[in-house]
Order: C-alpha cells, then sequence, then structure tokens
C-alpha cells in the first residue's frame, strides 16, 4: 500500500502538553508515548482521513514548512506506541536507529523472563497530599539513612557470611531481590497517589535478582514537573529508607554494614548516567526527551568534556555542560568507591583463595 492510500489514524486518548513534551495517553493502553512539543500540529492531522500525502500537504499548508522527517518519526513513535491505527503496511521502524530507550542492557541485567502481573492500574482519583507525604518520608529518612552509612567498617568483609563467599553470594542475591523489590512498591504506591495508573506490574528475573519491577512512566502525564522531581528523589533513596527500616528492628552491625553496601551498589546503579536510569529521568522531566535520545549515546562514544560542542544552541550547551559534570563526578566516584573496595577485599580473597587450594591439596 502506497503513502497515496495510507490513512493513519490515532486511537482514543487524551493530549497533554507539558512544557517542552507532548504525552499522548490511549484510553485503556498500557503505556503512553512522549513527543516533542514540535509534532503538536502534525499529531492534529492523524484523523484517519488524510493520508500521510496529504498530512505532509497539509501541514505545509499550516505552517509553512513540512519536514518528511519529522512526520515520519511521529508516525513512528505513535506505530510503537500502540496509539496509531493503520500503519501496518508501512515500515517505519529502522534497525539502525541509536535511540538509547532501545540500547541493549549490560548482560548482568539481562532479563532472563518475566512473568506479568498486570498489564495496568488505574485509580478514578489521585491523592497529591498523600504521595507529597511519603515521598518526603522515604527521601528524608533515605538522607538519614545514606549519613549513617558512611560509618561502614566492615567492607572488608563484604559478600563473606560465617567465613563463606558462597553463602554471601546467596545473601547478595536475596538482598537484591528484597530491596528491588521493595523500591518497586514504593514506586508504585507514589504513583498510584501521584498519577491513579500505573503501566504493567511484573516479576522479572535476571543475573543478580528476582524481583518485582514496574513502568514508572506516568509520572511524564503529571503537570506539575515538581512531582517529576519529587518522585525521583524518593525513588533513588529507596533503598536506604529501607535499610534504615531494617536497622530500627535488627542490630546486627556487620549485616547492616553489608546492606548499606549493596543499598549503595544500587543507587549508583540507578543513577547510571550512561543509560536510562533514575538520573536521566531527572533530567527528562526538565528538559525535551529527544536531548536524552541524543546525548546519552553520546556519552558513551566521545570525551565527556567535548560534549560541550555538540551544538551552538545555548539552553542546549547548558544542558550537556551539566549532564556531562555529573556524569563526571559519578564516573570518578563509582572509580574512587571500587579502589577502595579492591584494597580492603584483595587480602580476603587471596586468603580465601590460598585456603581453598591448601584443602585440596590435603584431599
Amino acid at each position: 500500500m502506497s503513502l497515496e492510500q495510507t490513512a493513519p489514524e490515532l486511537v482514543s486518548g487524551s493530549l497533554i502538553v507539558d512544557g517542552q513534551r507532548l504525552v499522548f495517553e490511549p484510553e485503556g493502553g498500557s503505556a503512553q508515548v512522549v513527543l516533542p512539543t514540535r509534532f503538536k500540529d502534525i499529531i492534529t492531522l492523524i484523523d484517519g482521513k488524510r493520508t500521510v500525502r496529504q498530512i505532509v500537504s497539509d501541514l505545509y499548508a499550516k505552517t509553512h514548512r513540512a519536514r518528511f522527517k519529522d512526520v515520519f518519526e511521529c508516525l513512528d513513535r505513535l506505530a510503537k506506541g500502540g496509539a496509531v491505527k493503520n500503519l501496518e503496511s508501512l515500515n517505519l521502524r529502522d534497525p539502525n536507529r541509536h535511540n538509547v530507550y532501545e540500547q541493549k542492557l549490560p548482560i548482568v541485567s539481562r532479563v532472563f523472563f518475566q512473568i506479568t502481573l498486570s498489564r495496568r492500574i488505574s485509580l478514578n482519583s489521585v491523592q497529591p497530599a498523600l504521595f507529597v507525604l511519603l515521598a518526603a518520608v522515604v527521601f528524608f529518612t533515605g538522607l538519614i539513612s545514606l549519613i549513617t552509612s558512611s560509618n561502614v567498617t566492615y567492607l572488608n568483609v563484604f559478600l563473606k557470611i560465617k567465613d563463606s563467599y558462597v553463602l554471601g553470594l546467596a545473601y547478595f542475591f536475596i538482598c537484591n531481590s528484597v530491596l528491588i523489590s521493595l523500591k518497586s512498591l514504593v514506586q508504585l504506591i507514589m504513583l498510584v497517589f501521584a498519577t491513579g495508573k500505573v503501566y504493567g506490574v511484573w516479576i522479572q528475573v535476571n543475573f543478580f535478582s528476582v524481583s518485582l519491577r514496574l513502568d514508572n512512566s506516568s509520572i511524564y502525564t503529571v503537570k506539575n514537573r515538581w512531582k517529576g522531581l519529587v518522585f525521583c528523589l524518593a525513588s533513588i533513596s529507596s533503598y536506604y529508607f529501607w535499610v534504615f527500616i531494617y536497622s530500627e528492628f535488627f542490630a546486627g552491625k556487620m549485616m547492616l554494614d553489608q546492606l548499606y553496601i549493596m543499598a549503595t551498589i544500587l543507587t549508583l546503579v540507578d543513577l547510571d548516567p550512561f543509560r536510562k536510569s533514575d538520573a536521566s529521568r531527572i533530567f527528562n522531566i526538565f528538559f525535551e526527551e529527544e536531548n536524552m535520545n541524543h546525548l546519552l549515546p553520546y556519552l558513551r562514544k566521545k570525551a565527556l568534556l567535548a560534549v560541550t560542542h555538540k551544538s551552538s544552541n545555548t539552553k542546549r550547551e547548558f544542558f550537556l555542560v551539566l549532564y556531562s559534570t555529573l556524569a563526571i563526578i559519578w564516573l570518578f566516584y563509582c572509580f574512587n568507591l571500587s579502589l577502595n573496595a579492591f584494597d580492603q577485599l584483595l587480602p580476603n580473597l587471596a586468603s580465601a583463595i590460598v585456603t581453598l587450594g591448601s584443602m585440596e591439596k590435603l584431599a
């Protein structure tokens, strides 16, 4: 079928205009589609009555400019989000497109399989006051817990339980699963309070956990951006929040220190600026999503300090400088933490290997 015969049509749904973003939410759908505002005129023409060629023609008549790339990108993203009909015949998906949100995960984060518990959770009302209260409790409690974690004294026995690294790895797997699931639970409650909807909940199995996961993209449907920021800050603090709750009921210093270390590792993973994470989500709340798609792959491939030469646009340059600076801080902190951990863990690991070798010789 040619462009003369293809008449794309939006499914029933609502369009939310939020600063530099458009959010189209299909009725009863499992997710929403986030687009830059320059696609607004295009979306109004996708009514099922116009062919793709007519959309381009009418767009030019309306705005005196029509970029084919924008039209096809808009249709592509709507089609991928299940928000448009009558596009089965168009091959809009470019396999070479370098979109960071479609990147392959590292092997340790690769999903083995998952079980969907719910495709969509919806409530008729929202509770903004309860959302703010819960987020504030999680954030400030997590902050107190983070300050306490600076007193960790058992880093040298991390992953070692009762002189056994096998038990330590099992403990690490179980605690990771519990912490990630509890974070997802906090996010689910906050999303229900803030937006009244969650776009999917599932059980996920990967290399280091069996945990509850959810799609938290419904936070982008909130018009007040400060709520999105509050959500992200509470999410970042949630691991430390649950470790603090644990510390109130159990007094084992060694086990508590191991939980603090795990919370730190998980938080750093969730703040990874080189992939879709809580860090990129915060910036995505205040900046156009397309900037994130261009920036994150760029940071992986180019020198971080060269990122300011990406564009001559002043606002974009400020965005790139700020994000790349935070990326450098994250990188150096992880490097320093790794050196410190290696320095303290190496003697114990070497001793365990020597002991194991001696036992095998005696056997």
